[in-house]
Formats: C-alpha cells, structure tokens, sequence
C-alpha cells in the first residue's frame, strides 16, 4: 500500500506516463576505459536488434558516450518503445 499526503497531492503535480502511446528508455551504462567503444557500440545495436519487435523503427536506437566518470565510459542508450513494453525492453536492454 501506498500512502500519498492530500498536501503532496494538491501541491504538486502528477504526471501518468501510461496515458502516452510511447515512452523513452533512456539508461547509462559504464564501462572500462580500456574497453573499445566502437566494439561496445556494434554489440548493443546487435542486441538491440533482437528486440526490433518491441522498438520503434521510426526513431531507431541511440547509443554514444554520455559522459567521462572517474572510473568508467558512461554510455547512452535511448530508444522509444510501446508504454505497454516499457519495463520489459528497459530491462531487456540492461
């Protein structure tokens, strides 16, 4: 059960994602500083091909370097998917 304050309610506002047609997964993953980042990003195209059924060609699959951590290359993978297969393919993709 979840309890939500009548204060937070009327004080602020409420969004539901599920109303959308579509929805955008957007994750970071890190990865060595050793590691080859053209190789990285060929093998999570590929695996992101085996889910084309659930991705949404019109817009395809971004993958590039987010940002320089202190101990890792953080890549960027967004890509816009049914609300109805939302939390499988972000899960899927991790």
């Amino acid at each position: 059960m979840i309890v939500i304050p009548n204060g937070t309610l009327s004080n602020s506002n409420l969004i539901n994602n599920t109303k959308q047609e579509r929805r955008l997964i957007d994750i970071e993953v890190g990865i060595s500083y050793d590691a080859d980042i053209k190789e990285v990003k060929k093998n999570s195209y590929r695996h992101s091909k085996k889910m084309k059924k659930r991705i949404l060609d019109q817009d395809g699959v971004n993958i590039f370097v987010s940002s320089l951590a202190d101990s890792s290359v953080m890549m960027g993978i967004r890509c816009w998917v049914p609300t109805s297969d939302y939390v499988a393919t972000k899960w899927a993709l991790k």
